[in-house]
């Protein structure tokens, strides 16, 4: 009987489990939504969880472009924003900040604009930091072989995104 209660037990925190993933993918789905209409990005993008983290790297997201990932079963090119399980442990305004950084990569990516180099850790100025700009974002000072990687938004396209994108806090 201990089993099976155990059993029980396990099985019930795998859908715990399960649903709360399910629950934050969905919110990074509406802000890839949102931001696609802010940004007027037409690309389909997908977004997966990165679970083989690479903890030297230190990062919270990144973009893939469809030559780079073709999906196990169906072989259709996808484009894909990973996000590591690091980021879903950061505060609200940093995960939505994170989500328009990579968004920033689809647009570079749907309009040809070269936007990284050295396998996508250096963000370069011509590209991505004048995209990034150009949306609106804050992009801090050069960052050693990054580049122009740390961005964010301003205090009031937080309070912008809070009315119209409404970010759930508990997802």
């Amino acid at each position: 009987k201990e089993k099976a209660t155990t059993k029980t037990v396990k099985k019930a925190k795998l859908t715990e489990d399960v649903l709360t993933i399910r629950r934050a993918l969905d919110e990074v789905q509406r802000w890839v939504i949102y931001f696609h209409g802010h940004y007027g990005i037409t690309k389909k993008v997908v977004v997966g969880i990165e679970h083989e983290t690479n903890k030297v790297q230190k990062r919270l997201g990144y973009y893939e472009p469809a030559e780079n990932y073709t999906h196990k079963e169906s072989g259709t090119k996808l484009s894909t924003i990973m996000l590591t399980e690091e980021f879903f442990q950061r505060p609200m305004r940093e995960r939505v900040e994170t989500v328009a950084h990579e968004e920033i990569h689809v647009d570079c990516d749907e309009h040809g604009i070269s936007d990284t180099s050295n396998g996508g850790y250096f963000h370069n100025k011509k590209g991505f930091k004048a995209r990034a700009e150009y949306h609106g974002l804050i992009v801090g000072p050069k960052n050693g072989n990054h580049g122009y990687n740390i961005t964010s938004l301003s205090d009031v396209e937080w309070e912008i995104i809070k009315v119209e994108s409404k970010p759930d806090e508990s997802a």
